[in-house]
């Protein structure tokens, strides 16, 4: 009996050692945050193109109930994640990507600090599955970390990305006693993360590669990955230093700190202060490749009356670090110049860089109106290289500096019309529809969830999926019964604006800063809540677009469904339009300004911030933390193994010793 005992308890312990060196191996710190976008796009910055999230409706995902869709605006465009302090060790990033159409290139990079320190891997993907990427470095000291996915192909092309996870050595091993130097480039990151341990749930497909993967290298990444190697640094002030000041960022002359509110996106913004009266600002050096084109562009919060103006200005510089001379100067298209309660949007426009130009100091200025106290607060920032197809008309600078008014205005970014100093929109372009512009119909709130008529609350948002601004001021909106003319409005490139019904818009909507014109009390004859069809027209009368909706099948048949009272109706991707019932959606959460978006319920979403980053499991196992939970499993196996035997011993012992 003595004997079996034994075993039993050997087995029990073997047991309980397997699984916790399965536990070991099987933990590890993911550094991406929401890599499945199970919370939509929290974690996550784009540029190049607009990042919305599809569920099993659209395509299967490859991990998960979501994955993400990134929508090509130009030639490149890029998803990234901020960057973290990462020590020493292996580090193996994997995620999984699909096309929707063909010919699309994605390039999937581990982003360091030091540059050299980068890999890459460039694939070639088809839109009929899943495409697996994976590639790993190894850091030989500890530098800070993230991820990059380059997209190629053409504007309106369209890439899947899921199941994206950066695993590697958890950061709670770096010492927090040593101040470690601000690394001269990293992504913005979006806020504090929280340790993920590695997903290990089952795939609804198995990722198949179509084509062969073709390694792109671990030298230089390519330029479509300066803006998170090269480029602005922590242009969302999320990233602080051991001390607590901002990572990456410098002032002359004033104060420069975090702030938690207000802010414009994420959980910090950056507040600049004066006390006296000589102008202050705040800045950041970036490498630049001469010749090419950039747009400087940040939100800026002027609510204070002692502030006399804040801007943006760009510096070129012949040096690799914006010392010396600078070579020319641009300020940004518009000035903040009395106090408001909103964040605006400031913008240099598109710049080229001088022929000589290796570097830039890109600069947030605070003008006082006297010595008093005064602050500006800064968010979003950002600085980014423009494809050929997107510097079309850029300023090409020469030494000296060039008036506000005309350095870039042509691509500046409209806003709705601005109250007092605040940042006016670009001279107006043609109503005639422009090369590069292409406007369609694509958001639509036809039935308000309000008691009585209905007219006041519905609006239109249009969106322009070219490179230009599209004046549209004069063209019309139809429905089955009357026409809009469109008051003044201009439709930024790759942005929106809204035709409102009336003022009460904003009421709904306090938040939206965008394009807006309002339409008198009513829309035409105001929209049919149970079917009907809008017609897009510009100022000769041609047909742009037109849709149709519930028992209204003229334009679309079938058309889209009907949806129900306070929801709207909206193309799942801005700027796809394949003129079928099939390309919009009910967003039960109306977007004026913004793409459409599965919503997840999280407390990040609203806003607050993420807990600091937990340990999941210490390196090397120790720790009581980390084989208790074993311990315990393994004694129970223990346990029970002995109450079967000394239940079931003797007989068993009886059948297999036979008759004496």
């Amino acid at each position: 009996m003595k004997r079996y005992l034994l075993a039993v308890l050997a087995s029990g312990a073997l047991a309980a050692l397997s699984l916790f060196m399965q536990g070991d191996r099987a933990a590890a710190y993911d550094y991406v945050t929401n890599g499945g976008f199970e919370d939509g796009t929290t974690g996550w910055r784009s540029a190049g193109g607009t990042m919305q999230v599809v569920d099993a409706t659209t395509v299967v995902p490859a991990e998960g109930a979501r994955a993400g869709y990134f929508t090509l605006a130009s030639s490149r465009g890029i998803l990234r994640q901020a960057s973290v302090m990462a020590p020493p060790g292996d580090y193996a990033l994997a995620l999984s990507v699909r096309s929707s159409s063909a010919s699309v290139r994605v390039t999937a990079s581990i982003a360091t600090s030091d540059a050299s320190g980068a890999a890459t891997s460039a694939y070639e993907i088809a839109p009929d599955s899943w495409t697996p990427i994976a590639l790993s470095i190894t850091l030989s000291q500890g530098t800070w970390i993230g991820v990059a996915i380059e997209f190629v192909g053409a504007p309106g092309d369209g890439v899947y990305v899921d199941a994206v996870h950066l695993d590697g050595v958890d950061p709670s091993t770096v010492p927090t006693s040593t101040s470690t130097p601000a690394p001269s480039a990293s992504p913005a990151p979006t806020g504090t993360r929280t340790a993920t341990p590695t997903r290990t749930a089952t795939q609804t497909r198995t990722p198949t590669a179509t084509r062969t993967a073709t390694p792109a290298g671990t030298g230089t990444p390519s330029p479509m990955l300066a803006p998170l190697l090269g480029s602005l640094q922590n242009g969302g002030f999320e990233q602080l230093a051991p001390d607590g000041a901002i990572v990456a960022w410098n002032q002359v002359g004033g104060s420069l700190a975090p702030a938690t509110a207000p802010v414009h996106g994420g959980w910090r913004a950056a507040r600049l202060e004066s006390t006296t009266a000589s102008t202050k600002w705040m800045y950041q050096a970036v490498a630049v490749t001469p010749g090419t084109s950039y747009a400087f562009t940040a939100w800026v919060l002027d609510n204070d009356p002692a502030v006399a103006a804040a801007f943006l200005r760009i510096s070129w510089y012949a040096s690799d670090d914006g010392s010396g001379g600078a070579l020319a100067s641009a300020d940004s298209t518009g000035r903040l110049t009395s106090a408001d309660t909103a964040y605006r949007q400031l913008t240099s426009g598109t710049i080229a860089a001088p022929s000589t130009a290796r570097s830039a100091r890109l600069r947030v200025l605070l003008a006082p109106a006297s010595d008093a106290a005064a602050a500006i607060y800064v968010d979003d920032a950002s600085f980014v290289e423009l494809s050929p197809s997107d510097a079309t008309g850029a300023v090409n600078v020469a030494a000296g500096d060039i008036p506000a008014a005309q350095a870039g205005a042509a691509a500046s970014l409209p806003g709705r019309r601005p109250a007092g100093g605040s940042t006016p929109g670009p001279a107006k372009p043609a109503s005639a529809p422009l090369s590069g512009a292409r406007v369609v119909i694509n958001e639509v709130l036809y039935d308000a969830a309000t008691s009585g008529p209905d007219a006041a609350n519905e609006w239109i948002e249009l969106y322009n999926a070219g490179d230009v601004a599209q004046d549209v001021s004069g063209w019309t909106l139809a429905d089955n019964a009357a026409a809009e003319r469109i008051p003044d409005l201009v439709v930024p490139p790759r942005g929106y604006a809204v035709l409102a019904a009336s003022e009460s818009f904003l009421k709904t909507y306090p938040a939206y800063r965008g394009a807006l014109a309002t339409a008198g009390g009513r829309i035409g004859n105001s929209l049919g809540n149970n079917g009907d069809r809008l017609t897009l027209r510009d100022g000769s009368g041609r047909t742009l677009d037109a849709i149709s909706w519930g028992a209204d099948t003229s334009v679309m048949k079938p058309s889209i469904a009907d949806v129900p009272a306070g929801h709207s109706i909206e193309r799942r991707t801005p700027g796809v339009d394949t003129d079928e019932a099939g390309d919009f959606t009910d967003n039960r959460r109306p977007s004026p300004g913004g793409p459409y978006v599965v919503e997840a319920a999280t407390s990040q979403q609203q806003g607050a911030p993420a807990a600091a980053p937990v340990k999941v499991l210490s390196q090397g196992g120790a720790g009581v933390s980390s084989w208790l939970p074993w311990l315990a499993l393994g004694s129970a196996i223990t346990l029970a193994a002995g109450a079967l035997t000394f239940r079931f011993g003797p007989a068993l012992r009886s059948r297999l010793s036979g008759p004496p």
